[in-house]
């Protein structure tokens, strides 16, 4: 028999697996024994889905369940707290995501977090790990992050979906690249949205509840800098 999954720290990037579907390339993570999510803007229920394991093995998976996948007319609203999608194996992956209970968000402005993904130009089977962003801006239902004054963002094209990691524990899910809201709107393509942990266990748990995630309390702050009302968030490209 195949040995059961391990649970590990979120700082292990065995926990981030590729999605492919089609010509699409994602990123996602693996929060069950044979469980994944990732984006609803990179896949859909027509085209057989793979997933690719840290050690290049690829299974299949199916998708279960998805959320609202982001608008960008500027007549809608964009909820990019619901942009989540959850996969299904057959095989069980060999580490899963510790995810923990928080009554806080685990940041601060200017904290560095890490981020494991499968941006374009990475060839590797094991995730790269990026180092070099910051908070930016938080708030209950969205976290923005930015790379280091002086250095690249490396969050680019293929990494939506991704883990984005802070003091070992999964703190967050990258979207993609989003802007400021004020006098009018200001796309900034290195400024990073990502949907905070808790809400996207939120959405696992109420759709799929055998996945068994930890509930996790709505943190503090609520609602405050981070807009909710105006197209924000621009996802990042599959291809």
């Amino acid at each position: 028999p195949a040995p059961a999954s391990m649970r590990v720290s979120g700082s292990d990037a065995r926990i981030a697996v590729q999605i492919l579907q089609g010509t699409g390339r994602a990123t996602g993570f693996v929060v069950g024994e044979n469980y994944v999510v990732t984006n609803a803007h990179v896949v859909n229920s027509e085209a057989p889905i793979e997933i690719k394991l840290y050690d290049g093995r690829e299974v299949d998976g199916r998708l279960v369940n998805r959320g609202t996948e982001l608008r960008f007319e500027a007549t809608h609203r964009c909820v990019w707290w619901e942009d989540v999608a959850l996969i299904r194996t057959e095989v069980s992956m060999p580490f899963v995501a510790d995810i923990k209970p928080t009554p806080r968000l685990p940041i601060a402005y200017g904290d560095s977090v890490q981020v494991y993904g499968y941006p374009s130009g990475h060839s590797s089977s094991r995730a790269q790990r990026i180092d070099n962003m910051v908070v930016a801006d938080r708030s209950s239902v969205g976290i923005d992050i930015l790379p280091a004054a002086g250095t690249e963002n490396q969050v680019k094209a293929g990494s939506s979906g991704s883990p984005v990691i802070h003091s070992g524990d999964v703190v967050g899910m990258v979207v993609g690249s989003c802007g400021i809201a004020g006098r009018g709107f200001v796309y900034d393509p290195n400024r990073i949205r990502t949907i905070p942990i808790h809400l996207v266990v939120d959405w696992v748990n109420t759709i799929a509840p055998e996945v068994g995630l930890p509930e996790l309390p709505t943190p503090t702050p609520t609602p405050t800098s981070i807009p909710t009302s105006v197209p924000t968030v621009y996802a990042q490209q599959r291809r």
